[in-house]
C-alpha cells in the first residue's frame, strides 16, 4: 500500500514515522538500478559520489528517474525485490508510465 505523506511527519499518537521510496535510477550507461531509502535526494548525491552500490561506481552520473512511496521497509523491501525481477523492458514501461512519485524526468537519449 503506497502513502502520500511526506517524510518525518507525526503520527496521532505524536510518533515519528519515515515514508519509505523505492526507486529507480538511470546510470550513464543507461543501466536501471533499482534501491529503497528514505530520502530521495540524498540517496542520488551518495550515489554520484561513489557512496552507494558497487555496481554503478563506474557507471556515473546517475539520476533517480522513478519512485514509489510505502509506509514501512518491508513494503518498500517487497516492491524492490518485484521490480529486480523484471526484464528492462518492464522496467521502462513503469518509468513511462508517470505514476512516478516524484517529479518526472526524461531518459538520457
Amino acid at each position: 500500500m503506497t502513502s502520500d505523506h511526506g517524510v518525518g511527519g507525526s503520527t496521532p499518537f505524536g510518533r515519528a514515522y519515515m515514508s519509505w521510496f523505492v526507486y529507480i535510477l538511470e546510470c550513464r550507461d543507461k543501466t536501471l538500478y533499482t534501491g529503497i531509502t528514505i530520502n530521495l535526494e540524498k540517496r542520488e548525491t551518495a550515489h554520484n559520489m561513489g557512496k552507494g552500490a558497487k555496481s554503478i561506481l563506474g557507471r556515473r552520473p546517475v539520476k533517480i528517474v522513478y519512485s514509489e512511496v510505502y509506509n514501512t521497509r518491508i513494503e518498500a523491501s517487497k516492491r524492490e525485490y518485484e521490480i529486480k525481477t523484471w526484464k528492462r523492458d518492464k522496467k521502462l514501461e513503469l518509468i513511462r508510465s508517470g505514476s512516478s512519485m516524484v517529479e518526472q524526468r526524461t531518459l538520457n537519449p
